[in-house]
């Protein structure tokens, strides 16, 4: 059982304490003991994937998990998808194609670790969005951020330095690219579905909510004040008072005929 008036880790028992669902359950079909099984698949908080069977809610199958200490330096190791974390782990928005599960990933281990108050506030150390199979027993890829080099503050005085670029948009699949926004560099993200390999990255400003695609488009909302500010120590998620909604995409067949007719 666990508040934000708690710390997050537990020293005595080693035990992370936020084991919030942040992601949204996808139901699906896999093979279980040789047989088609309903199963439900989400993500978690403690960063990792579980497949539970559908009609039981038994855990069929889930990813490794980050069982160490939290550090700065900690890293997630083989096929760990994220670090666990009160903002950290899977959160809202990982996706399916009915073929694989694409994850999004944030590490952010030392948020609310220290019982200082003035030590809560921690910046995030990484981010990614990682393909597996829909059992989970399997990784397809992997396309891990690069850190930020410098946050918040000012050109000669930053506020941070060496800052992960966490994942915790929701991601969007059309036409074999996945979609996703990241909240330190504050972009738009395009990969390959198949490879995990970078097609286009677009400046947002703040940014935290995902995508999403129609009819050729893709729609994005930007504008952040989580951790609205306090003080500077926050300053590692970029802040903006007000939203705005972007689409990028060709022009539609009916766009085209209007712009023939003179229409703007």
């Amino acid at each position: 059982m666990w508040n934000y008036s708690l710390r997050t880790y537990d020293s005595k028992t080693g035990l992370y304490k936020d084991q919030s669902i942040g992601d949204t359950p996808k139901p699906y079909t896999i093979s279980v003991a040789g047989k088609p099984t309903r199963v439900v698949g989400v993500g978690c908080k403690n960063g990792g994937f579980y497949v539970l069977n559908a009609t039981t809610g038994q855990v069929v199958h889930h990813t490794p998990l980050y069982t160490g200490v939290p550090s700065r330096d900690a890293r997630p190791q083989g096929r760990t998808l994220a670090l666990p974390g009160a903002a950290g782990g899977l959160q809202t928005g990982c996706a399916t194609d009915g073929k694989s599960i694409y994850t999004n990933g944030m590490d952010m281990p030392l948020l609310g670790v220290s019982i200082d108050p003035r030590e809560r506030f921690q910046p995030p150390t990484g981010g990614r969005v990682v393909s597996i199979t829909l059992d989970t027993l399997d990784e397809h890829w992997r396309h891990e951020r690069p850190r930020v080099k410098a946050v918040g503050g000012t050109a000669d005085k930053p506020a941070f330095t060496d800052v992960g670029d966490p994942v915790a948009s929701g991601i969007a699949l059309a036409n074999g690219v996945a979609y996703f926004t990241t909240v330190v560099s504050n972009k738009l993200v395009a990969v390959d579905m198949n490879d995990g390999k970078l097609l286009k990255e677009i400046p947002l400003g703040p940014v935290w909510s995902g995508p999403s695609v129609s009819r050729g488009r893709v729609y994005v909302g930007a504008g952040n004040i989580l951790f609205s500010p306090l003080d500077s120590r926050e300053a590692f998620f970029p802040k903006q008072l007000y939203g705005r909604v972007y689409s990028f995409g060709l022009l539609g067949n009916d766009e085209i005929d209007r712009m023939g007719k003179g229409d703007e």
